[in-house]
């Protein structure tokens, strides 16, 4: 008789409950501390607090207790000052809890901590004067929190924009909406250019991040500059193989490539056959087709058509460093930004082809068609 069985082990790491008290409401309160299920043994952990003043001395009591008859303490208790572990974290027994949730929390940073300010949007109205100018497509608030609000706003200039002038107030509610702080007209193409309203400045830091704006004049977004395919052929896959190379629709006239190549051998000799194409009776070659050595070009950048391309694609690369290339190399998530492109191009049909050498052999061909229009 023969006797067959298997031992299955699996690891749960699971939270089962959480209780939160504040024994001062006028300091701390909580306004969530609750777990959610995701799935059969897996558990989140939401906790907001809001902290009614700034606090810059914390001391905490982390203690460890297994259940047995009751919870028993086990492994370890501890007291720390927080603000000076948040400075060092030269404790590496709270360093090992704190590396669990740092992501997902808000506290990493130094004291002071407070929460109890609030800096919320409640309201955006947005107006066009000039339709056959501007043209207001999106002006909305998305509320993600009780105390956090993002603001959409999408506008299209019909015509290219040499000039603008702004006037920015900030009010305050007193009885109506009274004029506070400032009150000022800028030209907004000259502070583009050297910043240097400090009043406008302020206002400008708090949305540069999330906006398209944040480039000199011209303004226009009446251009369309879209990739329309991407076909990508390895002629040596001893050497390397094309793991992707797809575009993906974002908006109607937006759309990311996302190429990753596997180069098994280190390559220190790259030599790229650069060409754009126009569509007229099928593509004809058109402003320029160019060799060059990627390896010198990386480290110098000396040559100036390559750079117009280099340029555009250079964040989103893995490829922004000096020979040898080896391993994974990608471009990811990138598209043709319109403030970046430095070429003249009239509206039409385009194709950008790379052909890659390594050592004087034809290893892959890289093909990216794109549409360009000028005014819509």
């Amino acid at each position: 008789m023969a006797l067959c069985f298997a031992v299955l082990s699996t690891t749960v790491f699971k939270l089962t409950n959480a209780v939160c008290e504040s024994f001062n409401k006028s300091w701390v309160e909580f306004e969530l501390c609750r777990l959610r299920a995701v799935s059969r043994h897996k558990v989140y952990l939401n906790l907001n607090v809001t902290l009614h003043q700034p606090i810059n001395d914390i001391h905490i009591k982390g203690q460890l207790m297994k259940k047995e008859n009751g919870y028993k303490p086990w492994l370890y208790s501890v007291s720390f000052n927080g603000c000076q572990f948040i400075r060092r974290r030269n404790n590496p027994l709270i360093k090992l809890v704190w590396d669990l949730f740092k992501e997902y929390s808000t506290l990493n940073h130094t004291c002071p901590y407070v929460t109890g300010l609030v800096f919320k949007m409640t309201n955006a109205v947005c107006e066009s004067r000039n339709k056959s100018w501007v043209i207001v497509e999106t002006c909305r608030l998305h509320a993600l929190q009780r105390n956090k609000t993002v603001l959409n706003l999408m506008v299209n200039f019909l015509h290219p924009t040499n000039y603008i002038s702004m006037r920015m107030q900030v009010m305050k509610k007193a009885n109506g909406y009274k004029p506070w702080i400032f009150d000022i007209t800028f030209d907004a193409c000259k502070f583009m250019k050297d910043k240097s309203n400090k009043a406008a400045k302020v206002v400008f830091d708090l949305f540069k991040d999330f906006s398209t704006v944040n480039h000199s004049c011209p303004y226009v977004t009446g251009l369309v500059f879209k990739m329309t395919n991407a076909v990508c052929e390895s002629h040596n896959k001893s050497w390397v193989i094309i793991e992707t190379c797809r575009l993906r629709a974002l908006q109607r006239n937006k759309t990311i490539l996302n190429l990753y190549l596997n180069v098994l051998h280190p390559t220190n000799s790259v030599s790229i056959r650069l060409q754009i194409q126009k569509k007229f009776n099928g593509y004809k070659p058109w402003i320029f087709d160019t060799t060059f050595d990627a390896c010198k070009f990386m480290k110098d950048k000396s040559n100036k058509a390559v750079k117009v391309i280099f340029d555009l694609i250079k964040e989103y690369s893995s490829l922004d460093h000096p020979c040898p290339y080896v391993g994974q190399q990608y471009l990811r998530g990138f598209y043709p930004a319109i403030d970046k492109l430095r070429l003249p191009l009239p509206t039409g049909d385009y194709l950008l082809l790379m052909t890659w050498k390594f050592y004087n052999r034809i290893q892959l061909e890289t093909n990216v068609y794109f549409t360009f229009v000028e005014d819509f």
